[in-house]
């Protein structure tokens, strides 16, 4: 019982769903007798929680390994929720097709006129404003 009592500070401090935890050593199956002169002893621990009603136990609770001593159901169903939704967003995202984007329009042809042809059309109209201009 006196080893799982750091254990049981650190995971109420620590995680938001505090179980008690035993250390990984090998235990034999039976539990070990205390002396007959020796009384169960009674421990007292000091624990800071944000709020008393996380506790999952009380006072002069016995309590063994795995058993829950704490809990914040509150915060877990809030991270709960949002789990769901980003693994809802994420399913969606797997199953959307990705359409590549159009290629570009190639641009129109630019003319590129030549010298006589420029020369043609600054004929033309000096001779259509002369046309306008005497009638």
């Amino acid at each position: 019982m006196r080893a799982l009592i750091p254990y049981a500070i650190a995971t109420i401090t620590v995680a938001g769903v505090a179980i008690a935890q035993q250390p990984n050593i090998i235990t034999p199956t039976t539990p070990p007798e205390q002396p007959k002169d020796e009384a169960p002893r009674r421990l007292t621990i000091t624990v800071a929680v944000a709020d008393p009603e996380d506790l999952k136990v009380a006072e002069g609770d016995l309590i063994t390994a795995g058993d829950l001593i704490a809990d914040r159901t509150r915060d877990r169903n809030r991270l709960e929720a949002q789990a769901r939704q980003l693994a809802l967003t994420l399913q969606r995202l797997e199953q959307s097709t990705i359409t590549p984007p159009q290629p570009p329009q190639p641009p129109p042809a630019i003319a590129t006129p030549t010298y006589l042809e420029q020369t043609a059309a600054i004929d033309r109209a000096k001779a259509e404003a002369l046309i306008t201009a005497e009638h």
